[in-house]
């Protein structure tokens, strides 16, 4: 399994704790070695600056209760504003097959999505 993280490091503190690397990704790889004993193994590490984060926006999914899987599922493409969910969601719920969707039970889920851009190297 692969797990994506965006870490904030307080440099100050990691000054602190960590003495003696030349740079703060230096120190940072070296705090994440002590997580290797748990399977948590640190790929690869870049510093990002907030210019290299060239978008973060937010969108918006309604799911509603599926009955015969016992799940919230899906509906529709994702919303880039809630507005629009709730647009969605409005005429969504009024052509429904209840028989298949407990239209009392939704919910409209944000996440946020992130944009980033890494430097280019030569392929090989």
């Amino acid at each position: 399994m692969k797990v994506i993280a965006i870490l904030s490091v307080d440099e100050d503190v990691l000054n602190e704790v960590k003495e003696g690397e030349e740079t703060t990704i230096d120190k940072v790889v070296s705090e994440f070695a002590w997580l290797h004993d748990s399977g948590i193994i640190l790929d690869e590490c870049h510093d990002l600056e907030n210019s290299d984060i060239d978008n973060v926006t937010d969108e918006y999914q309604l799911l509603i209760w599926n009955k015969e899987k016992e799940e919230y599922s899906p509906v529709g493409q994702c919303q880039k504003t809630l507005e629009q969910c709730k647009q969605l969601a409005e005429v969504y719920l009024s052509i429904a097959n209840p028989h298949v969707y407990d239209l009392a039970k939704h919910k409209i889920c944000r996440r946020k999505i992130y944009t980033l851009y890494g430097d280019r190297t030569e392929a090989e």
